[in-house]
């Protein structure tokens, strides 16, 4: 199981690398989510992803992820993600990370 897991990462990292600017945030987004919760196979659609500009230039990113999909244990739950963009000279980072359960 864990294979799919790898297989459903690498086809989103893959979808990331299609975008534009906000296409970090949602990369390092779902990376957080798939870390905190890779004991369950998950799905993730970074297209889906929604991502705003907060005044304070910091990117707020909202989405969906599907928790054992195609089984009938699937469970879809919403995430929040705070992504501090690097303008400051670092690189792109989460800051803070929130799993609706």
């Amino acid at each position: 199981m864990s294979g799919r897991i790898a297989v459903m990462m690498l086809a989103g990292v893959a979808l990331a690398a299609c975008g534009g600017g906000n296409d970090k945030a949602r990369s390092l987004c779902a990376g957080e989510v798939s870390k905190r919760i890779e004991n369950q196979l998950h799905r993730i659609d970074q297209k889906q992803m929604k991502v705003e500009k907060q005044e304070d230039g910091q990117l707020n990113v909202s989405g969906e992820v599907v928790i054992q999909p195609g089984t009938d244990k699937e469970l879809k739950q919403t995430f929040s993600c705070i992504v501090n963009p690097g303008t400051d000279g670092g690189e792109p980072r989460v800051v803070n990370m929130q799993i609706n359960w």
